[in-house]
């Protein structure tokens, strides 16, 4: 049995499936950069698994120095830094200075100004982590009164500038006439509590980027983000974390929808499931089913669709009896939905009828009464509500509302798979 990895999706695959809105938009991306104003970091979003990574590597091949494009042919080389890594190794400044050092020694135009480069973040890595131990003993104080008390070694204001000075002669020496593009990802894998910090961080680092022409393109789930600020500043009449973002990031970029490609997704990644096992996994019947199903806007994401495939492979691999042809495309259906909204599956095995039956009234009737909170979690679930009413699972009958003739069918479907694991 071969199951299909997580990593994202390659510039290779996505040519393969012909997502060709996908592949132009890197490409325009890719020859905007350049002209960005260093001041003005470009705001790449999209959901969990819609392909944030892939076009980000999409858009380092267009800019690739060996590139035959516009923006390759300019020359500016770009530079992966993953913030979420950065975040664990003592903070995302001194991260992403060791990762500028490490790409001019690769491009084998490392100057000698690394070296004090390097003294500098050597300093406010060993700061940092000093700072956070400082915060984490003494939560309640101000960081500001903390940040005074550390000694000269610590995360000063004069420390930080010195950083900022020693990176900025150090980009221009090593690239002194095309300065790099950097690429930013992960930012929306930290945790809430430190993700306000390190997009307040980045906007610091963006703030100081004029000094050294360096231009940035950060690849991030818009809506976590949003949520983190506004919790983070909830104690602020009138706040808007949006437009709070739009301050940091004036330009902004959503990934396209796989939409038409999906069904070509689906037949990708079953034929090369099928090659490498040497068997027939799907049966025509149900890889109709997921084309269907994935076509739909509310799964169409390569990432849903992996773990999908990988579940129904599990299934069947460890004994899952074949799903009768009525329930096959509502288990299909069910698979998508548990992953695309893990709350569901949560809430679906712990309540009883009763509970789903208050659940439907609530929603059919537009009231605002849901059964407790599991439930209104599922309410601000973009979408579930509604997909709940289309598959039947909830429905207004003649005497109301009541659940649909589907609730009973998946209880048997859900069943099934949790018997197998799944």
């Amino acid at each position: 049995m071969t199951l299909l990895n997580d990593a994202p999706l390659s510039p290779e695959d996505v040519k393969a499936v012909g997502w060709g809105d996908f592949q132009t938009l890197a490409q325009n991306v890719a020859r905007s950069l350049p002209n960005l104003p260093p001041t003005s970091p470009m705001l790449l979003t999209g959901d969990w698994g819609a392909g944030k990574t892939t076009m980000l590597k999409f858009v380092a091949a267009e800019l690739a120095p060996t590139s035959t494009s516009v923006a390759g042919l300019l020359g500016h080389p770009p530079i992966f830094f993953d913030a979420w890594l950065g975040e664990h190794r003592g903070g995302i400044l001194p991260a992403f200075y060791e990762a500028l050092v490490e790409a001019a020694g690769v491009l084998g135009t490392l100057r000698a100004s690394s070296t004090d480069l390097a003294r500098q973040t050597t300093l406010v890595r060993k700061a940092g982590l000093l700072l956070r131990r400082a915060l984490e003993a003494t939560a309640t104080l101000d960081p500001r009164t903390i940040l005074q008390a550390i000694s000269k070694e610590a995360l000063s204001v004069n420390a930080q500038g010195n950083l900022l000075q020693a990176a900025n002669d150090f980009v221009r020496t090593a690239w002194p006439e095309r300065q790099p593009i950097i690429l930013i990802d992960d930012l929306d894998r930290c945790s809430p509590e430190t993700v306000v910090t390190l997009v307040e961080q980045i906007r610091h680092l963006v703030y100081r980027a004029s000094d050294s022409g360096l231009r940035f393109i950060l690849a991030v789930d818009r809506d976590i983000v949003t949520r983190a600020v506004a919790q983070k500043y909830e104690g602020i009449d009138d706040f808007d974390a949006n437009r709070y973002l739009e301050k940091i990031f004036p330009l902004s970029v959503r990934v396209p929808s796989p939409g038409a490609a999906m069904p070509h997704v689906v037949d990708y990644f079953v034929d090369s499931i099928r090659e490498a096992d040497g068997r027939q996994n799907f049966t025509p019947e149900i890889r109709e089913h997921l084309r269907r199903v994935f076509a739909d806007e509310l799964f169409a994401n390569p990432r849903l669709l992996k773990r999908c495939l990988n579940r129904y492979l599990l299934y069947r691999e460890w004994g899952g009896a074949r799903l009768a042809e009525d329930d096959a495309l509502l288990a299909i259906k069910w698979l998508a939905a548990t992953d695309r909204w893990p709350d569901l599956r949560r809430v679906f095995r712990r309540f009883k009828r009763d509970y789903w039956e208050r659940i439907a009234r609530a929603t059919l009737l537009d009231r605002t009464d849901m059964p407790g909170p599991e439930a209104e979690k599922l309410r601000k679930s973009t979408g579930l509500l509604t997909w709940l009413q289309n598959e039947r699972i909830i429905e207004s009958q003649t005497d109301g509302p009541r659940l649909g003739s589907a609730y009973e069918r998946l209880k048997g479907i859900d069943t099934a798979f949790m018997e197998r694991g799944q």
